[in-house]
Order: structure tokens, then sequence, then C-alpha cells
């Protein structure tokens, strides 16, 4: 046993210098033996020989990974048991738990969940979260389980730190895009190609009064306490092909602080699967962040630095649990009134510093994480008006945006293998709005900007955002169609990846993911009637069958309520 724990802190100890994270705190020394003779008294022969040599060399072990609190004499015979005692025997309110965990002695607790640790009259260790998780032979059998978990641990960080560094390697990043380009050929080689398509179709100007003007600044939903649930920031979204360097995130944030050299604290935070912990420094140009950088054992990898509403995010993002790899990206998120002219220089300076594939740039929604649903059916309301207006949850785009351009913005990024690939199918970016500029990228890569400044497009007032939209119709081939949001869902220590392929709310319930994504090229599908508008009004019609008939609706089949019903 002492040898087993030994190795678990010398385990722990070796991942924590990789992640830079700190170490975990070592078990109590040994109780002695007048604290284990009261244990004894409390529980008597419920406490098993394993246990009790346990506690002759460990006095409890608060920080056993990963949160679980092996309980100390004074915790186990005190307030802290009892109370654990009592949490165990409130999760058997229809008493069918088996007397066997119910007369159990707690011996730990997780900190984090209502996970327990049982010992069992059979000397057996139960590891219980509302039900038997694992059942191991003592207290032995969980600490070899728990060995076995931190060396997993370890070598999924070395694993996650290898592929990091690889990544940043020229060589690599070279033979990526080259196999990319010749995969993107082949796959496109079968497709029609007519040159340069002829423009999307505009949507009808509205008739009647038209609906005030509204701002960016504007666009602002709140709950009833004034917090805000959804809001628009000018945002800038960078697609990358690997993972940056640590020396291409230091130059990130250089030329992020050179365009908007806002005052502040800094506050940074790497990127974490379950906790990102948040840290300050007061002269907002520190780069004491920068040796804290590197991959943890998820694959997570990256900076987040905020100075006010003023953000830079560079993330990494490991495979997916499907094996879906997903697109490393940067972030930039300012104030709707922050000055375009220098996200436009920073958009360039960024393309041309990082590994990109492809990238948009203008206003975009964004929503509270506490309150995504309700959020997103008022953003889903917004983007029905505002055609120009992007949606900030990138999570969902990152598995095909590694192979496919998302979409246009104000302005739209093509790096060197996705700028080939369009200018074979449709020729050099050229376009007839004249408000279009086209700058070349050093390296190959492509910045496009659709009009002078970023507009929300609102239809309403017949303001089709029509640059945007050509520049949506030249990326046409290597649009994106679709949308894989994954997830994870804890419980104790188990975890299941949950996802779905519609963006939340109002997307979701309408199912018009697909149709926003090319709200540009075909807006009368995304500004119509979706799938439920029409169920509502099929199903409104027949609640009344005397005044219809079902052949009216278009559908076949007998001329009865119920049988139009059946169709929806």
């Amino acid at each position: 046993m002492h040898a087993a724990i030994a190795e678990i802190i010398d385990v722990a100890r070796r991942t924590a210098a990789l992640e830079a994270d700190d170490e975990l705190d070592p078990p109590g020394g040994p109780a002695g033996e007048e604290a284990v003779a009261r244990a004894v008294r409390r529980f008597g022969d419920k406490l098993s020989p394993a246990y009790l040599d346990f506690l002759r060399q460990h006095d409890g072990w608060s920080d056993c990974p990963w949160g679980m609190r092996l309980f100390s004499v004074d915790e186990l015979c005190g307030e802290v048991g009892e109370w654990a005692k009592g949490m165990l025997e409130d999760l058997d309110d229809d008493g069918e738990m088996p007397a066997e965990l119910t007369d159990a002695v707690v011996i730990g607790k997780c900190d984090n969940t209502a996970q327990t640790l049982l010992l069992v009259g059979s000397g057996e260790v139960v590891d219980f979260l509302y039900e038997e998780d694992c059942r191991y032979p003592d207290l032995n059998g969980y600490l070899a389980d728990v060995l076995e978990m931190v060396r997993d641990v370890l070598r999924a960080t070395e694993r996650e730190q290898r592929s990091a560094a690889e990544q940043t390697d020229p060589g690599w990043r070279a033979e990526a895009e080259s196999t990319l380009l010749a995969e993107l050929r082949a796959e496109l080689a079968d497709a029609p190609s007519e040159g340069r398509p002829a423009g999307p179709p505009v949507p009808a100007s509205p008739g009647g009064e038209r609906p005030a003007p509204v701002t960016p600044a504007e666009l602002v939903h709140r709950d009833g306490d004034g917090t805000e649930l959804a809001y628009v920031r000018l945002n800038l979204v960078l697609y990358l092909g690997a993972y940056p360097s640590r020396e291409e995130l230091v130059g990130a944030f250089r030329a992020f602080r050179r365009h908007f050299p806002v005052d502040g604290d800094l506050i940074w935070g790497l990127p974490a699967r379950f906790y990102v912990k948040q840290n300050r420094a007061a002269d907002p140009d520190s780069e004491e962040w920068a040796d804290a950088v590197r991959a943890d054992g998820s694959g997570m990898y990256g900076i987040r630095l905020a100075i006010g509403d003023h953000v830079l995010n560079l993330c990494g993002v490991p495979d997916n649990d499907d094996g879906e790899p997903r697109a490393a990206f940067c972030e930039v998120m300012l104030p709707v009134d922050a000055d375009p002219r220098r996200l436009v220089a920073l958009a360039a300076e960024l393309a041309e510093l990082l590994p990109v594939r492809s990238g948009h740039g203008g206003f975009s929604a964004y929503a509270s994480s506490s309150a995504q649903r309700s959020a997103y059916r008022e953003i889903f309301r917004w983007c029905r008006r505002f055609l120009g207006l992007d949606v900030g949850h990138l999570d969902g785009w990152l598995v095909s945006a590694r192979r496919w351009v998302l979409g246009a913005g104000w302005l739209t990024v093509l790096g060197p293998t996705f700028a080939t690939v369009l200018a074979e199918r449709g020729g050099a970016p050229t376009f007839a709005d004249p408000t279009i500029e086209v700058r070349d990228l050093r390296g190959g890569g492509v910045l496009i900007r659709a009009g002078a400044a970023p507009t929300l497009g609102d239809v309403a007032r017949a303001r089709f955002p029509h640059a945007q939209a050509e520049v949506d119709h030249y990326l046409e081939p290597l649009k994106l169609t679709r949308w894989t949001h994954t997830a994870l869902l804890m419980m104790g220590d188990s975890a299941w990846q949950v996802g779905g392929d519609e963006l939340p709310g109002g997307f979701y319930d309408h199912r018009m993911t697909g149709a926003w994504l090319r709200r540009l090229l075909d807006p009368a599908a995304f500004l119509g009637p979706s799938v439920l508008d029409r169920g509502a009004a099929l199903r409104h019609r027949t609640e009344r069958p005397a005044l219809h008939r079902v052949d009216d609706l278009g559908l076949a089949g007998p001329a009865s309520a119920a049988s139009a019903a059946s169709h929806v």
C-alpha cells in the first residue's frame, strides 16, 4: 500500500510538472494507535485490516486523485463522517438500496460531486454515485486503480504534448496542407464547374411601414435582473490547420496589443476541459502567461487573454470522442464601437503569422453560457432580420472547418490551400461590387473586405448585405454544410460525449442551422416559414376541418383532418 501511494504521488508530480499545475498534497502522517483504537471503538469489525493498515500509515488523504478525500480518523468519527453517512441514507428514500451499502462505513467523499467511497462488511470498497459504480477487493485494490488512472493521465499528457509540438514543425504543416490540397482537388474534380456563378437571389424589399433602425449596441437581451444573456460584439475568427507554437501565441498577443492598446488589468487563463483558472496581471502587456502554455492530458492547448471587453482567444482542441480532428482557432472579440480599420490590420497580420485555413470577421451574436436556450431563441430572431450577423458559437464548426469554409463575413480570410482551390475552381477573387477589396497576403493567402465597414444587413429595412453575399457565392464550392457540436456530460468519474447537429435555441426549434449557413445564397429559405412554422400552420388548419379540403393542402390521401395530421 505504501509503495502504491508513493508511486501515485510521484506520477502525479511528473504530470503536474508537464502541465505547470499544482502538485498533489501528500497524505497525512500515521494516525497513531490511540486514534486507530478510537476508530475501532466507533465502528468495530466494520473496519477491514487493509483499511486499518492505511490509517496506521496515513491519517487520511485530502487530495487523493482526482478530487476524492479519504477521511482522517477525526473526519471518520466526527461531523464529516456523519454528514456523509446522512447523505448516503438520503439517497435511499425508497428503501431499495442493498443493506450491505446502507450499513457500510463511508471512508471517503469527492469534494466536487456526491460520489462516496464505501467500506462494506466483506472488506470490499465500493465507489458509489447514486448507485454502485465500481467494486474493489479492498482499499489496496482501489489505490491500485487510482495508480493506473494517474499513469494513464501522464501517458496522455506526454502524448498530447508531443502532438502539439509536432504540429508546430514547418515540415509537418507543409505535408498536412499538401495532403488537404490533393484531397480537395480529388473531391471537387467531379463537381460541376461552370465558372463564376451568378449572384445570389435578393429578397424582395419589405412592404408597408419599416421598423426603426437598430444599431449593434442595441442588440442586447437581458433577464429580469438586467443581466446580459445575449449581446453583439465585433469579432474575428480564424480557423487553423495546426496548433500554434508558443512563439506564434506571443506574436499574436503583441499584434493584438499594437492594434488595440487599451488599458486595464490583463486576465488570462489556460484552456481546460473542466475548469479554467483565471490569473490577473496589472500590466496589460505582461507576457507572464507564455511560460505556462502547454497541452494538458486532454489535448487542450493555448491561451485566453482579456483586457476589459477586448479578448484574444487562441486554442488548440483535441479530436472528439469519435476520432474526428477539430480545427484550432484564433478568436478576437471587441466592443461594437471598436475601430474596424484596426481589426482589418490585425486580421492581415494574424493571417500571415498563424497557420490559417479560413476565417471571417464582422458583427457576431454571443450568448451567456448560463442561459443558452433562451439567449439563442433571441439570437435566432435577430438573425432572421440581420443577415450580416454571425453567431459566435465556434465549437460546432471545428470539425468541418479543417476542410471547408464556414462562409463570408464582412472580412473573409482564405489561407493558401483554400485560396488555391477556389482560384482553380472559379478564378482569382475579383468581384463586381466596387466596395469589395481583395488583399493578397504573404504566403499565398487572401483577405477580402466586403465594404468599408461591417453591417448588420437589416433586411427588414431593405439593407441586404449584397457585397457579403457576392463573396459568399465565390466561396460556395468550399462552404461547409453541417454543425457538429459535442460536449461532455460528467457524473462522478464517468464522462459521456453528447452532441447535436443544430445550433441551440430557435435554430434547433426550427431546424434552421443549414438554412442559416446559406442565408446569403438563398435568403428565401431562411426568411420564409420553417418546418416548425409550416407544421404549426397545418395543424391549425386541420383543427378546423369544415373550412378546408385536404387536397387544398397539397397532400395526397383521403379528405379527412386525421389523414392530414398523419402526414405531418
